[in-house]
């Protein structure tokens, strides 16, 4: 019987542990994904970077997004923690509103909500079905490097 016990408190503080690691069966592992956007060149500030789920089994709750800095980087997930992106591929989509010359905050891409100003993304980077950028994301794959080329 004491042994019994014994077993029980071990396998408790086994599972305890694993769930303060974040560990739980069936969960996917995620990576943190960064990078830079720029657009003919220039950072891309304010652009609103997602990453659409495009791999085969891969889930839509798969993927993420971010809105780059001024200086065109950004960030999906922390270092350290489960967060991120699971590895697979992705479509790559982006967003940017600029309003009298300026990158401001905008509708994230949706193009049904008006806000003050034009977006400078061309259309085919703005859909996922005809973006021509995607990212493999990978244990070893995390940092990109995307750029934009609009009309001037």
């Amino acid at each position: 019987m004491r042994n019994m016990k014994t077993r029980s408190a071990t396998v408790f503080a086994l599972l305890l542990l694993a769930a303060a690691e974040g560990c739980s069966p069936g969960e996917v592992t995620r990576y943190p994904v960064s990078g830079t956007v720029t657009m003919n060149g220039a950072p891309a500030g304010l652009t609103t970077v997602k990453f659409i789920p495009a791999g085969a089994g891969m889930e839509p709750t798969f993927g993420g997004s971010a809105t780059a800095d001024g200086t065109g980087a950004f960030r999906i997930g922390k270092p350290g923690e489960n967060s991120g992106l699971p590895a697979g591929e992705y479509k790559v989509t982006f967003s940017q509103t600029v309003h009298q010359g300026k990158p401001v905050y905008g509708s994230g891409g949706k193009k049904s909500e008006p806000v003050p100003g034009k977006e400078a993304v061309p259309d085919a980077y703005r859909d996922a079905a005809t973006t021509p950028v995607t990212a493999t994301v990978s244990k070893t794959s995390t940092t990109f490097a995307f750029e934009i080329a609009a009309p001037k």
